[in-house]
Parts: structure tokens; C-alpha cells; sequence
């Protein structure tokens, strides 16, 4: 696996999302796009997010020890992200 893509299995379909970042979240638990732009990827280490349909990518929030588990967007300024110890952190910009 090239360590700057993110595979993510949809049916029979692989479908790569390139990150331009040196240090990037290793190991990807969740991924969602509110829209053909904007979306979240979460895992080992941190959040991404992206602007440009997954053309770039930056840090939402970084070094973080653990593992977020699942993201939940209901649109561009509100969304949750799911610790692995259960703890829910709530998003929204301001």
C-alpha cells in the first residue's frame, strides 16, 4: 500500500484518496464527505479534512494519542468524532 493514499472499500470498488501531508494518520477507521468537497478523515493519531475532494489534505486535529473511531458530519459546520473510550467530541465551527 502506498503510504500517501487512503483505500476505502466501497462494494467492489477501491477508491483512493491521495494526502499531501509528510506525516499523515496511519491507520483510517472512518472517512465521510458531506459533499463532492468537503470531508473528514479519522483514525490512529488525529483528523484530517479536506476541501478539494480529497486532493489535499490538512490536520482538523493532530497527535493525538489513541484512535478516533467514527466521524459523524451533518453538514460543513457540525459533526461529532467517537474516541476509542467512548467519549464523543462535538464539532462546530465557528
Amino acid at each position: 500500500m502506498n503510504k500517501n493514499n487512503i483505500f476505502l472499500a466501497v462494494g467492489q470498488i477501491s477508491l483512493a484518496v491521495s494526502i499531501l501531508l509528510s506525516h499523515f494518520i496511519a491507520w483510517i477507521t472512518s472517512i465521510q464527505f458531506v459533499n463532492e468537497n468537503v470531508g473528514w478523515a479519522a483514525g490512529q493519531n488525529g483528523i484530517l479534512y479536506t476541501v478539494n475532494g480529497g486532493k489535499k489534505w490538512a490536520y482538523q486535529l493532530a497527535n493525538v494519542e489513541g484512535i478516533f473511531v467514527d466521524i459523524y458530519f451533518t453538514d460543513q459546520t457540525h459533526g461529532w468524532a467517537v474516541y476509542f473510550s467512548g467519549d464523543i467530541y462535538k464539532y462546530r465551527a465557528l
